[in-house]
């Protein structure tokens, strides 16, 4: 129950036929107020007291998991400000940006490792990359073969004519990026390290034990664990 609350009298009223209405007082917020409806229904076995106890149970699930994201997002913005250059407002947008993606996908890719690519190749900067015989570009420092190569792919993936376009859109850097480990994840059967691999040195060149792989998967370990604070 929300912490919130504390102090505030919690009246449960609820009118049973064929009796006078049961009222339930508390000032203990922190109860579990399903299983007060839960009581009534025990002491009742009316299906109206039911239809509350479901319904409120239900309610409480949604608030549960709405408080939990807006921790976890609080979370996640607070160590992107810590560890680049963002401003609190730029980390928020970001953040919202890569979990719209995520969830659109059923998070079949985490968070937290999309985060840890970008902590590794920029710093959470959308940039061009500062090696001229690369085409690199974005959060996620994405050449326009790999691009391109993608798109063949999977063609319901957004189309650029250009690297600035293809910058200009975030979400569809994320786009692009989840696609990646996935395809990534099925060639590697999932494995962490061959799939970092794989997208800083191309499918057929991984190489597991490089400073690249072990300083992301550094990240993606600290992203989790600040996480896990939220929770």
């Amino acid at each position: 129950m929300n912490k919130n609350l504390v102090g505030l009298l919690l009246t449960l009223t609820i009118t049973v036929v064929g009796l006078t209405a049961i009222t339930i007082n508390t000032l203990n917020v922190d109860a579990n107020y399903s299983v007060l409806v839960e009581e009534m229904y025990t002491i009742t076995g009316n299906e109206k007291v039911k239809e509350v106890k479901e319904t409120t149970q239900k309610e409480i699930i949604i608030k549960d998991e709405e408080a939990l994201e807006i921790r976890t997002n609080g979370y996640m913005v607070s160590y992107i400000v810590a560890n680049s250059r963002l401003s609190n407002d730029e980390a928020s947008k970001l953040v919202n940006t890569v979990n719209k993606v995520i969830n659109k996908y059923n998070n079949e890719v985490p968070s937290s490792l999309i985060f840890a690519i970008m902590q590794t190749e920029t710093d959470f900067r959308n940039i061009k990359s500062s090696f001229k015989s690369e085409d690199s570009v974005g959060y996620i420092q994405m050449q326009s073969t790999t691009r391109e190569f993608l798109k063949n792919k999977y063609p319901n993936l957004p189309n650029y004519n250009s690297q600035v376009e293809f910058m200009s859109d975030v979400e569809g850097q994320i786009e692009y990026a989840v696609h990646y480990i996935k395809m990534a994840n099925e060639k590697f059967n999932s494995n962490p390290e061959c799939v970092i691999s794989s997208y800083n040195m191309g499918l057929n060149n991984t190489k597991i034990n490089n400073r690249y792989v072990k300083e992301t998967l550094q990240h993606k370990l600290d992203l989790e664990q600040h996480l896990y604070v939220a929770k």
